[in-house]
């Protein structure tokens, strides 16, 4: 008899194995990923684990990211102001990474959001 597997074994394995930190980053996008619309407690652990690495590498990009992904789960789960303000710590990353399609994409987020409640109006960032 064979034991199922959870989708992200081999991932968290890839996780373990990786030497490179960029490995690392790239795997913890695809566990959220792979858990956002099925698994909230592992996607929020992955996502805190995800966040500690990039903080411990002082890493301004993936932090973010992080954030970026933050905010995908809280609009995901209705909670817009919480994830405007996930956004809007990403593009604060974004602008000390010089990341512009970071910053673009956040921004793009966060009208998105006003968008689709029917607010047209809002500060830019």
């Amino acid at each position: 008899m064979y034991a199922v597997q959870h989708p992200a074994d081999s991932l968290i394995r890839v996780l373990n194995k990786a030497k490179s930190d960029s490995i690392k980053f790239d795997t913890y996008v695809k566990l959220f990923f792979q858990n956002e619309f099925s698994d909230s407690t592992m996607l929020v652990k992955y996502l805190n684990a995800y966040k500690s690495f990039a903080e411990k590498k002082n890493n301004k990009k993936e932090l973010a990211n992080v954030f970026r992904l933050y905010g995908f789960y809280y609009d995901d789960n209705g909670l817009y102001p919480q994830a405007i303000k996930s956004y809007e710590t990403s593009i604060n990353y974004s602008k000390e990474a010089g990341d512009k399609k970071g910053i673009a994409t956040s921004t793009g987020n966060i009208g998105l959001i006003y968008g689709a409640q029917g607010v047209y109006v809002f500060k830019v960032i």
